[in-house]
């Protein structure tokens, strides 16, 4: 490095009053579904190291509580006494409270290639995801669903095992969808 640098010291007490974040944008897929890619709706790809320092605030140890990138905002500003003048979206992560579901998107960027379709889902710890696909003009084109209770790979799309009985009903599950696509702040999930 380069400059006049300095890191927080323990001996004169700024690394206890150092909010520190280590985390990464997305996964990567080797392999998993057939592709070697990272823009597509499946766990693989959002499932990210995220560690969070900050003695006397955080408490160490697992938290398993589900978290996402837009969370780190929020975090930083209440970290740092500031209120914003406007609704930001996501959770301070050293407060208690967790979400129920997660959104995760995706809309073409150029510099990522042509072959991937834009997408939104949502994910429900434990229980399911859904995805819905769309066309430039944004109208659905492909549904997938996955009960990740048994299957937690998300290897079969019920909506085409060819088993009608166990396909969800869509109509909830597009409505939720959408609410988590147009919802700002506390009123998300």
């Amino acid at each position: 490095m380069t400059g006049n640098t300095t890191r927080p010291s323990r001996s004169t007490g700024e690394l206890d009053d150092t909010l520190v974040i280590l985390l990464s944008d997305n996964g990567k897929f080797w392999g998993e579904h057939g592709l070697q890619e990272k823009f597509m709706p499946y766990l693989q790809a959002e499932r990210v190291p995220l560690l969070i320092s900050w003695p006397g605030h955080i408490e160490r140890g697992s938290d398993q509580r589900l978290a996402a990138n837009l969370d780190i905002t929020p975090t930083v500003l209440a970290a740092a006494g500031v209120t914003p003048g406007h609704v930001v979206d996501g959770r301070d992560l050293a407060r208690p409270g967790d979400r129920s579901s997660l959104l995760t998107e995706y809309w073409r960027d150029p510099a990522n290639g042509a072959g991937i379709p834009p997408w939104a889902s949502t994910y429900v710890p434990g229980r399911y995801r859904y995805t819905e696909i769309y066309d430039d003009a944004g109208a659905v084109t492909d549904r997938e669903f996955y009960d990740l209770r048994s299957d937690p790979w998300q290897l079969t799309n019920v909506l085409r095992d060819g088993v009608a009985g166990n396909d969800p009903a869509l109509a909830p599950l597009a409505a939720q969808l959408a609410r988590q696509r147009t919802c700002v702040g506390a009123a998300c999930p």
